[in-house]
């Protein structure tokens, strides 16, 4: 019994590399060394096979420089070989180189002990290797040949050539992709010689669920020569990179069960996975003499997996993270601990299986080539169906064939031999023929083909493949090479297959460190029916932060769900020495303002020198802006950083009367034959401007502030906020306002000032304006004084006379220009305006003529009220009584009086109320003039 087991990792590419040295360097030394180790430290070699051991070259000390490896084995009986004796060493990096150690069938089993020694100048450093060589089991099953392949994370794909010497093998392959982040991939495995290959397990991922692998098979009838085995990824490629990476392991086994080649174990294919150094999973058999295969991804590239214990290697990939081993048994097994060793702890994949050997018994087994056929509609297409005779099999073989799944339209298979006569461990044939009409579905087609002798039915399967409508995307060239700061166009191709008719979107992404940008156009193309189309991808390099620097750019065309992608490796070189030289497009500011503008300014290529920069504008006038940069010469080195902010500077100066408009700036830098320009515009606006109503007044006056010009919101830094504009009177502040269109209104009341002119000021915090206007604060005026006399009691037929006096700090004013009006409120608040004469300096006389009969009795309101520009108005309030004489309220008395006491008593009345003043008008008497 057999027993093969398979172990492959994921990519070198993410993960650093953890080295192992033979010799130590002495801790504290300063002096550049290297270290030297290899990885596994032991191998375990059946008699005529080789294994492989990986030896590292490390950096100490920022060593440089070519180190010398020799091999040598003790006791003799090996043979060794470096696949690089002299490895190059970069500063603080290591070089590897793989040492081969082959056997022969009659090499002795044994140790051995292999010294590998590095050295350069008087630096010797050295490693060893420990072997052991077994012998091995006799068995009917053996590997045929084996190869291996990993590729880079910007492919879908990977291929190895695989050469055999046996007919009747089975091919085994397991395929494996890494560090995926988008989602599973599907794998699909194709030959340049066609054989028809099946998926013998599912997808197995390691805990992370971003590795995975898959095992095929397939039969070949014949040995294969340089037979290109192809696995292909779908669905996990990253939109990033367009790819992931991916590989695969192919060996053959000759003296397998053709017709059966899996034991029967229902626990198979087994897998597991795990987190650690070593891998192990178990494999259980129901037949003596299997071979068992397995495979195991390890996530770390420093130390290469191993064959466990008993186990020979078949072959392991260029990073030691895939490789294959087998063992013999002679029994079957349960629980069969099927291992790989490594140095490293990492996460494991792995997969185990068993091909059991083929009957003594005569048999015959049936296979087809190719194993599938591409075939467009309305195509004709053929495969040989070989019949080969086991064990002397020999007699009649009837052969059929059907098509799954049958649609009315589907292919059709036709057989040229339906019976082929078997000689003795001879092999006969039979062309089948496959034919598709126009309208034949797209799709995949199974065509299997039975063949029988009465008592054995064997058969054989052809995948036939319809493709739907489709495009391929392909480019000029796969690599490019240009300097820093240069472009280049490449030639996109478009082509329509299967009969594809639609619209084609093209999108580019980079990869790499900053420094490279590419376009496509058109970026939309439209594809007929099997014609080609071009489009111009356009690659332009700037100026990457090191150089020679390698970017990728990938360029994806899409149409419904059909995605494909192609990509170009650029490599970007440093440039000729020069500088560059540019500058913010465009801005803006208000006249009266002045401005800064960084200018940015570094050397490329490893320029050194003085670089003189000048600026002009246009169109020049006499009160336009004004220009310069300071300072006028700057000196660059080839290890200057970029100068942005704290460099030169473009100072734009203007003042309120440059004209509004846009004005083109022009930035000159020179040095020696190289001058380089950039441009900026700039665009002057009005200054902005405040209106004051009214423009004068006394202190308290309400004000209307009106502005207009001021920045809008778009205007404002470094966000679309309102602009707030403060206010002041005399630098006194006085409130704000904000506005998004640079208008508004604003009202507030003058202070406490001095008489005269002050100033109004609107100011804006970004950019900072301001704009001003004049307020007069005219002089309070003095108050007048008015002075308001008249009678107290008046009767019906009198005329009250109202006498008004009007002064100002003590002195009389008027009649100029003084208004003085005098207003009677009657007892029923009746308003009486009465005529106002003047009777000299700042004396004024009204009269009333109160009517005899009707008169309203009662109190009377007398109000006058001066007004004069430059004063304050003034007023006062008196009031007189009107009543009726005594005589005429007494008169009923008075009679009645007379009749009693006669003449006499009447007289002595009307003298006591003459005495009291019943009978005289208060107005006919000069003592109540009180002036």
């Amino acid at each position: 019994m057999i027993l093969v087991i398979l172990a492959a990792g994921p990519l070198p590419f993410f993960l650093r590399p953890a080295i192992a040295t033979g010799n130590a360097v002495q801790v504290g030394s300063t002096s550049p060394d290297f270290g030297l180790g290899a990885s596994p430290g032991s191998l375990v070699i059946t008699r005529g096979s080789s294994g492989t051991s990986f030896v590292s070259v490390t950096s100490v000390n920022n060593f440089t420089g070519v180190v010398s490896l020799i091999a040598t084995v003790t006791p003799s009986g090996l043979t060794l070989s470096l696949n690089a004796s002299s490895v190059p060493v970069p500063p603080m990096g290591l070089g590897t180189s793989s040492l081969t150690v082959s056997t022969t069938t009659t090499t002795a089993a044994g140790s051995y002990t292999v010294s590998v020694t590095g050295t350069n100048g008087n630096i010797t450093q050295s490693t060893t290797i420990e072997v052991t060589v077994v012998s091995p089991i006799v068995s009917s099953l053996a590997i045929d040949g084996a190869a291996n392949n990993f590729c880079s994370h910007f492919t879908n794909s990977c291929s190895t050539m695989l050469t055999t010497e046996h007919q009747n093998d089975i091919i085994i392959v397991y395929t494996a992709e890494g560090l995926d982040l988008v989602k599973p991939c599907t794998f699909n495995v194709s030959d340049t010689a066609g054989l028809s290959w099946s998926a013998r397990s599912a997808i197995i991922f390691d805990l992370t669920g971003r590795a995975q692998l898959q095992e095929f098979w397939a039969r070949s009838s014949t040995p294969l020569t340089a037979d290109f085995v192809t696995e292909s990824i779908l669905g996990c490629q990253s939109p990033e990179f367009g790819g992931e990476y991916n590989g695969l392991i192919v060996f053959g086994i000759t003296g397998a069960n053709v017709n059966n080649p899996f034991d029967s174990n229902i626990s198979l294919p087994s897998s597991g996975n795990g987190y650690g150094t070593n891998t192990v999973i178990s494999v259980s058999t129901n037949n003596p003499e299997d071979m068992i295969i397995g495979v195991a991804m390890h996530g770390n590239v420093c130390c290469a997996l191993t064959a466990g214990p008993g186990f020979s290697q078949i072959t392991t990939n260029q990073a030691g993270v895939m490789t294959a081993e087998y063992e013999n048994t002679a029994e079957n097994v349960t629980n069969f601990s099927v291992t790989f060793s490594d140095a490293a702890t990492h996460y494991w994949t792995s997969i185990g299986d068993a091909v059991q050997a083929f009957s003594t018994a005569p048999d015959f087994s049936v296979s087809a080539s190719p194993g599938t056929l591409m075939m467009k509609p309305g195509s004709d297409a053929n495969a040989t169906i070989t019949v080969s005779s086991f064990n002397n099999f020999s007699g009649s073989i009837t052969l059929a064939s059907t098509v799954s799944p049958s649609t009315f339209s589907g292919p059709t298979a036709t057989l040229g031999q339906v019976a082929v006569m078997l000689m003795p461990n001879q092999t006969a044939t039979s062309l089948l023929a496959v034919n598709t009409v126009a309208a034949t579905p797209p799709g995949t087609y199974t065509v299997t083909v039975k063949g029988s002798n009465g008592t054995l039915t064997r058969s054989a399967s052809i995948s036939v493949v319809v493709p739907s409508p489709d495009f391929v995307i392909s480019v000029s060239n796969s690599s490019l090479t240009l300097p820093a700061g240069q472009s280049v166009n490449e030639t996109l191709q478009l082509a329509s297959t299967n009969g594809f008719n639609g619209t084609v979107t093209l999108n580019t992404s980079v990869f790499g460190f900053e420094g490279l940008s590419a376009a496509i156009n058109p970026s939309i193309v439209n594809l007929s029916p099997n014609e080609n189309t071009t489009s111009t991808l356009t690659v332009n390099a700037g100026f990457p932060p090191f150089v020679p620097t390698s970017f990728t750019v990938t360029v994806t065309g899409s149409s419904g769900a059909i995605l494909h992608s192609v990509s170009v490796e650029v490599t970007v070189l440093s440039p000729p020495p020069d500088f560059h030289l540019s500058v913010a497009q465009s801005f803006t500011i208000f006249a009266g303002q002045n401005e800064t503008i960084g200018i940015v300014l570094y050397p490329t290529g490893g320029f050194s020198g003085t670089v003189t920069l000048t600026a002009s504008v246009s169109p020049m006038r006499l009160d336009g802006p004004q220009v310069s940069v300071n300072p006028a010469a700057v000196q660059l080195s080839q290890n200057s950083t970029i100068i942005f902010g704290l460099g030169p500077v473009l100072e734009v100066s203007t003042t309120s009367i440059t004209p509004p408009g846009d004005y083109t700036i022009t930035i000159t830098g020179t040095s020696g034959s190289l001058t380089h320009t950039a441009t900026v515009v700039v665009e002057i606006l009005p200054p902005p401007t405040i209106t004051l109503s009214p423009s004068s007044g006394v202190d308290g006056t309400q004000v209307t502030v009106t502005g207009h010009g001021f920045p809008t919101s778009q205007q404002s830094f470094p966000v679309q906020f309102p602009v707030t504009i403060d206010f002041s009177f005399d630098n006194q502040f006085i409130g704000f306002i904000s506005t998004n269109n640079g208008a508004f209104t604003f009202t507030f009341n003058v202070p406490l000032s001095q008489p005269g002119a002050h100033t109004v000021r609107a100011i804006t915090g970004f950019p900072i304006l301001t704009a001003t206007a004049l307020f007069t604060v005219a002089a309070n005026p003095s108050p007048i004084s008015v002075a308001v006399n008249t009678g107290t009691i008046y009767f019906p037929g009198d005329t009250a006379v109202i006498y008004i006096m009007t002064t100002s700090t003590g002195t009389s004013i008027g009649p100029a220009n003084l208004q003085v009006q005098v207003t009677l409120v009657s007892p029923n608040g009746t308003r009486i305006l009465l005529t106002v004469i003047s009777v000299g300096p700042g004396l004024y006389k009204s009269t009333y003529a109160i009517p005899s009969s009707g008169a309203i009795l009662g109190t009377y309101a007398v109000i006058a009220t001066a007004h004069e520009a430059g004063f304050q108005d003034g007023s006062s309030l008196t009031s007189f009584e009107i009543k009726l004489s005594w005589l005429a309220s007494n008169t009923k008395n008075i009679a009645t009086a007379a009749a009693l006491v006669g003449s006499v008593g009447t007289a002595v009345v009307g003298v006591v109320a003459w005495q009291k003043g019943y009978f005289r008008r208060k107005n006919e008497d000069p003592a109540n003039i009180p002036f």
